[in-house]
Order: structure tokens, then sequence, then C-alpha cells
């Protein structure tokens, strides 16, 4: 009985041992299973200023000297890495559970560049002309001498008329060589049918600054100056005079040297055409032949003109 008892003993003693082995074991595994490192990364990506974009490890960026960019145009910026567009890093169980990498993961996405805007280059215009009609006014022309005799009397002029073509071309974008010739006529208070005719030729050069006005036309402001000669032509002169030269009948002419300056506006109608508004002041220089009869002083010519240029 005694002997019995104690195999029943030892019977429960084993059993309990094993049922503690047991439940040491599930606690050892499920603990085992809750400390295993994490297959996990954290990623992030660098964002360079010409485009490219490289996915990194979060732990890598602390790690080796700073990225300056050199190559890519810039230091970069640090933005939230973005599976849809900069595609999917494989990194297996394998991988996250072997030894540290040396070297940072990289995965570099470059993205091509937007393409400039094609930039306008200017052509110049290989030849233009300008046609002008305009207003003029002249001022009081003295009379210096008459026959040689000294005199101090005035030529007056009425308003007259003024008609001027002008050919050119574009030396740079801001700068156009120009000639011209034209003629003018006004009407003089010095006898019944009195006038006087000036046919002037003329080299210059003309600046100008383009002007793009939103929702309206190209508008180009200008300014010029020329240099050239000009004929003088006065007709049916007589009056008498306030000197000592007495009274003066005759037509007499002169070549004359003449300078000019002119500002307006050019206001683009069609591809090649422009309508042109300016003012103009003529001047002379005196005279390379001088009448025998009659010596003229200076002459000045102000214009209001308008017209249109075109391109060839």
């Amino acid at each position: 009985m005694k002997i019995h008892n104690l195999k029943k003993s030892v019977f429960i003693v084993l059993a309990g041992a094993v049922l503690a082995n047991a439940r040491l074991f599930a606690q050892t595994e499920n603990s085992g299973s809750s400390t295993k490192p994490s297959t996990g990364v954290n990623l992030v990506t660098k964002e360079y200023p010409d485009g490219t974009r490289q996915v990194v490890r979060w732990a890598d960026l602390g790690g080796g000297s700073i990225d300056r960019g050199e190559s890519h145009g810039g230091p970069p910026k640090i933005v939230p890495f973005d599976p849809k567009r900069d595609g999917f890093v494989p990194i297996g169980k394998d991988e996250a559970l072997s030894e540290p990498v040396k070297s940072p993961m990289v995965t570099q996405v470059t993205q091509p560049l937007a393409r400039p805007k094609s930039l306008e280059t200017y052509e110049p215009d290989a030849l233009y002309a300008r046609f002008q009609i305009g207003l003029t006014v002249l001022n009081d022309q003295s009379i210096q001498q008459v026959n040689g005799v000294s005199s101090s009397t005035n030529l007056t002029f009425d308003p007259g008329i003024r008609g001027t073509i002008e050919l050119g071309g574009d030396l740079m974008e801001y700068l156009a060589l120009e000639g011209n010739i034209g003629v003018a006529w006004n009407s003089c208070n010095q006898g019944s049918d009195a006038g006087l005719f000036q046919i002037p030729a003329m080299i210059g050069l003309l600046g100008k600054y383009p002007i793009e006005v939103d929702g309206g036309p190209k508008l180009t402001p200008y300014f010029g100056i020329d240099g050239g000669v000009e004929a003088l032509l006065y007709d049916s002169l007589s009056f008498v005079d306030q000197g000592e030269g007495g009274a003066y009948s005759g037509s007499p002419y002169f070549i004359s040297p003449v300078w000019q300056i002119r500002t307006g506006v050019m206001v683009a109608l069609q591809d090649k055409w422009n309508l042109v508004a300016g003012y103009s002041f003529m001047g002379t220089w005196g005279s390379l032949g001088t009448n025998n009869d009659l010596n003229p002083g200076f002459l000045g010519t102000s214009t209001i003109e308008i017209g249109f240029q075109t391109q060839f």
C-alpha cells in the first residue's frame, strides 16, 4: 500500500513538472516573437533643384559628410517618401536582419527637366520705307544783305506743307540707319505770288524702343538726328528793303547745309505696316552758294507729320 502511494506521488510530481515546462516554453516563444526586430524601414526623399529625387533611409541622413548637391544644382530638400511618385524600394526580410549597411541605400529617380520656353531672337529688318506728310511752320528769316548792302528786312511765311520719303534698315534692335528726301512749300508775305520751296536730302540715325501694350498694339517711340544739304528756291520775292538796299525783286536760290532732329511714335497695324506720328525741326547752317543780290540768315522749319511705314 505504501509502495502504491509512493508511485502515485512520483507521477503527480512528474506531471506537474511537465506542465510547468510547457508553460515556460510558450512564454519564451511569445516573448521572443515580441522582441523580434521589425523588418520596416523609415524612408525619406532628397529633392534636388535640378529635379533629381533620391530615396534614402532616415537613419542614413546623419551619417557621412553633408550633402551639398554639387552635381544637382544645390543642396536637397528632405520630403516624405511617396511610393506613387518615387516607386517601390525593395527591402527583404533577410536584408533587414543582415549587418548594417556601410553606405546609404539610394534609389535615384531622375525626372526630365521641363523644356525651357523658346527665346525669341531678334532679326533686323532688311529694308523698310516710310512716307510722311505734315504741316510746316517757318520762323521769320532775316535778310542780312541786299546787293551787298546790310539790311534789316525779315521774310515772314505762312504755314505750309511738307512731304518726306525715308528709306532705312535696322543696325540692331534699337538703332537704325536712314536716308530721307523731301520737299516743302510755304507762301511768303514779301510779294503777291512769293513763296519758298525747300528740298532737303539727309542721312541719319534713328533710335527706337518697342513697347508691348497688354491688350493693345505694339508701340515704338523713336528719336532721330540727321544731317545733309537742302536747296532753297525763293519764288517771286518783291519788297522794299528797310536798310539801304532799296527795292528788291527776284527769285534767288541757295544750297545750304541742314540738320534735323525728330521724334514720335510708331503704332503697329499689321505684320509689316506701322502708323507713324511725329514732330521734326530742321535748321540751316548758312549757305554754300550765296546769290550776289541777296544773303538770307538762319531758317528753322517745324513740322507736325503723320504717315506709314512698311517693311520689304
